[in-house]
């Protein structure tokens, strides 16, 4: 009877005695005030093997979740330096994967035992992306893989050296990761250049020209 806990402690690695520290926090979503539910808070040992890149490959020594609350806390730690980080686990695999996953983390490292209250303010990463060579899809028409990228409408695709009087309209694909680019007058050239621009890269890309057969779309 009585409430039941907002929120649960396990430890993946523990050794022969056990432990009684803890740590306790709240979590806010940068933008939105208050986070999704189900935050994994997960602490990582900074010890000589530790390094930035385990959050994505490793799962943490200790882990919590917020389940339907903003606060945590972590108990039965042992006494130690520690990286103190916040996921939205998308996939419940215990590892960061910026595609999908939210993420927070301490400014510093935190040293256990602490009478200090943690907040973390959780965000959803911007990702530099990268483009996959544009290929013709008909006459002056062609399309524009992406990866990574969170916010397609971010994107800028600068023609090259093309004539005063081109044109060009570009959609988004409702599937996949792919820009529809079409252009007009059509070009008597074997290639296309073009400069691709997010918030965060900047692309060179070329792709090559031949004749095909004329999409029936106008514009």
């Amino acid at each position: 009877e009585g409430n039941p806990l907002s929120f649960f402690t396990y430890a993946f690695s523990t050794g022969p005695y056990i432990d009684s520290l803890s740590i306790r926090g709240r979590v806010q979503d940068a933008l939105l005030g208050v986070p999704d539910p189900y935050i994994t808070i997960a602490l990582y040992e900074v010890d000589s093997t530790y390094n930035d890149s385990l959050i994505y490959k490793e799962v943490p020594r200790y882990v919590t979740s917020t389940l339907d609350s903003t606060t945590f806390q972590l108990n039965n730690l042992k006494q130690g330096t520690y990286q103190l980080v916040g996921i939205r686990d998308v996939n419940n695999n215990y590892t960061y994967e910026p595609k999908t996953d939210k993420i927070a983390f301490a400014d510093e490292y935190i040293t256990i035992p602490t009478d200090e209250e943690f907040n973390l303010s959780i965000f959803k990463e911007l990702l530099a992306g990268s483009f996959e060579r544009p290929s013709q899809k008909a006459q002056q028409h062609l399309i524009f893989g992406y990866r990574g990228l969170i916010v397609p409408d971010s994107i800028s695709i600068e023609p090259r050296n093309v004539p005063e009087e081109f044109e060009a309209m570009i959609t988004k694909d409702p599937v996949k990761d792919t820009l529809h680019y079409w252009y007009k007058p059509n070009l008597e050239r074997d290639t296309l250049g073009f400069i691709a621009r997010t918030p965060n890269r900047q692309d060179t890309l070329v792709t090559r020209l031949r004749e095909m057969k004329i999409d029936s779309l106008q514009f």
